[in-house]
């Protein structure tokens, strides 16, 4: 996961409260075709499940972790 980083994938569903961006990955690691996954730090603690991602998408984003699934 990278801390401050957010990826310009789709989402495949709206957010859900999780309470770690740990929590966040693995929801994404279990979910099938979910590529990688964006977690927002803030009050509602978001996990948003993206179809598609690279590294080379992922962009600054303060209050935010994201990861993409190997």
């Amino acid at each position: 996961a990278l801390p401050r980083a957010d990826d310009l994938g789709s989402a495949k569903a709206q957010g859900n409260t999780m309470p770690t961006a740990a929590a966040c990955c693995a929801l994404c690691a279990e979910t099938r075709g979910c590529r990688s996954w964006s977690w927002n730090v803030g009050g509602q603690r978001r996990c948003y499940l993206k179809n598609a991602a690279q590294a080379k998408d992922l962009k600054p984003a303060k209050g935010a972790w994201s990861g993409i699934m190997a």
